[in-house]
């Protein structure tokens, strides 16, 4: 238990550390405007999607921080996905097993193992999380598709009843392709047609389903306006150029 818990301990110290070049990232793709609601897509130099927000919520920091934690961390089972604490090293730091119903395709689960850790100060809360792809002790169930995801939520005091909510989530997707089992394979069959089409607009959806399940409840808890869906975007996003865009509908 230990060892696990020290493993725990370097995965978020690592992460913790690069909260502020996280926050750069987010400067770096929405500027200098504190409240730019739609989630933007950029893809990047590899073969990834980086999911980024920036907004100003009228709520309380330690109102809405604690909420998006709950969201995060408490075991229960919403419209289409679901959260599982497997292990509560300590109030800030959490292990979950969080199910997304129709995460690969319509009927078609993608489970992943999250490790969560919270820090508080006293005018800001961050919350990272990484997913951990192997794990003896928790294993997850064959599936076709792995998702590795790296995420900082950062929660400024605006003022007294007012939070600046900067996101930032890096994604990538590979195939499970090594010494594929029966089982395995039944699930390939399952995939998405357009999963062998270019990986980056299918991980785009991906992402955006995730993050429309886990945002959805959020809003509904919080009472707060829902981010402008119509307008989000996809960028391409390089380290010499903000990049052009092009709107994905």
């Amino acid at each position: 238990m230990q060892f696990r818990a020290d493993g725990y301990q370097w995965i978020a110290d690592a992460l913790e550390k690069e909260t502020k070049a996280a926050l750069r990232q987010v400067r770096d793709r929405v500027g200098r405007d504190r409240h730019v609601p739609q989630v933007r897509f950029f893809t990047t130099n590899g073969d990834g999607i980086d999911l980024v927000r920036c907004r100003l919520v009228d709520m309380p920091l330690e109102s809405f921080s604690r909420c998006i934690w709950g969201t995060f961390t408490s075991t229960m089972t919403y419209d289409d996905w679901s959260v599982q604490c497997l292990e509560r090293l300590d109030d800030n730091t959490c292990y979950c097993r969080v199910v997304f119903d129709h995460g690969i395709a319509p009927n078609v689960p993608l489970r992943l193992n999250i490790l969560q850790r919270q820090v508080r100060t006293k005018d800001r809360v961050v919350i990272v999380l990484r997913n951990v792809v192997e794990d003896n002790e928790f294993p997850l169930p064959p599936q076709s598709v792995r998702l590795l995801m790296n995420g900082w939520f950062v929660f400024d005091r605006d003022h007294q009843n007012a939070t600046l909510a900067r996101t930032l989530v890096q994604c990538h997707a590979t195939r499970t392709d090594n010494n594929l089992s029966e089982e395995q394979e039944i699930q390939r069959a399952k995939d998405p047609p357009h999963y062998n089409r270019p990986r980056k607009p299918w991980l785009r959806q991906l992402v955006g389903r995730l993050f429309d399940a886990v945002d959805a409840t959020n809003t509904a808890k919080l009472h707060v306006s829902p981010p402008e869906a119509a307008n989000l975007v996809i960028r391409k996003h390089s380290a010499a150029s903000n990049g052009n865009y092009l709107e994905s509908r």
